[in-house]
């Protein structure tokens, strides 16, 4: 889903966090702040892929592989456009810092320090391109952009997690079920395979600024989608997002924090050429962004 993908949020690393809250305060509650034009922001990103394939033949283990990727990304974004539902629809970005770090192998650069391009939405899609005509994008950046800034489009997660009311800490909701399928549309999951739910985890004072601390969760478990000569066997998706926004909601988030697994396990078909093999591949993403917005 690449609404996990992307939303800038958080502040400085180190800063110390306190707990401030009374029990039965209630607050309003919103997943989402519109974006505005001309917002300027400095975000950080932290993030790590673990992808593992285990395959049995015979029901005897006949390969395992593990990869881990980390990718460490800075930049100065600034929201140049906006839709009508306040998502951004172009921003903005100079890089700083962009690289993949393989396995804990050396550096790769995705992008150079100084590099500027846009993320702008066409045709409900996000395109990027460098603003400097003899500049091209690498394959890297290609592959790792669509994670961390692809435009949102559809439904907002104050439409995903609607709620009306203020709430108080510990306080949960449900999803709109209809809206988070059509996020998972292709992947043939029924209604009852699907879950959500939001939370007001706490309120926090950081730097004499008071932030909501809001978490997201969706999870799915199905048999989900078969392959030529596979049948799947067990599909599931785990979400859970947890982000820091000032109670006033005078900018978006300013910390924001994901973790995205998923498990697929696919028998090989009788009679095929793969009918001895039993597949599991599994992933978890980790990101951690956080961004200072700039005056």
């Amino acid at each position: 889903m690449k609404r996990i993908l992307i939303l800038p949020v958080l502040l400085a690393i180190g800063l110390v966090i306190v707990p401030a809250h009374a029990a039965d305060d209630e607050y309003p509650i919103k997943l989402f702040v519109p974006a505005k034009v001309g917002t300027r922001r400095a975000v950080q990103i932290s993030g790590k892929q673990v992808l593992e394939r285990i395959t049995l033949k015979d029901g005897k283990p006949d390969q395992n592989t593990k990869s881990v990727n980390v990718v460490e990304f800075k930049a100065k974004v600034e929201t140049q456009a906006v839709n009508a539902e306040g998502q951004e629809s172009k921003r903005l970005i100079t890089i700083e810092r962009f690289v993949l770090i393989p396995d804990g192998d050396k550096e790769q650069d995705a992008l150079p320090t100084g590099f500027v391009l846009t993320a702008e939405t066409k045709e409900g899609r996000t395109v990027y391109q460098p603003v400097e005509k003899d500049q091209k994008l690498t394959r890297l950046a290609e592959h790792i952009l669509p994670r961390f800034f692809a435009n949102e489009t559809g439904a907002t997660e104050n439409q995903m997690f609607p709620i009306e009311k203020p709430r108080k800490v510990g306080a949960s909701w449900p999803a709109d079920k209809k809206l988070l399928l059509a996020q998972f549309k292709g992947f043939g999951i029924k209604p009852e395979q699907l879950t959500g739910a939001a939370k007001l985890v706490g309120v926090k004072t950081v730097n004499g600024k008071k932030l909501l601390e809001l978490e997201m969760t969706i999870a799915v478990q199905s048999e989900g989608p078969s392959e030529e000569d596979l049948i799947s066997q067990e599909f599931s998706f785990k979400m859970v997002r947890r982000e820091l926004v000032p109670v006033d909601y005078s900018t978006g988030p300013v910390e924001h924090s994901s973790e995205v697994s998923m498990k697929h396990v696919l028998k090989g078909k009788p009679g095929s050429a793969k009918k001895d093999l039993l597949l599991d591949g599994r992933s978890t993403d980790t990101w951690t962004t956080k961004t200072v917005y700039l005056k």
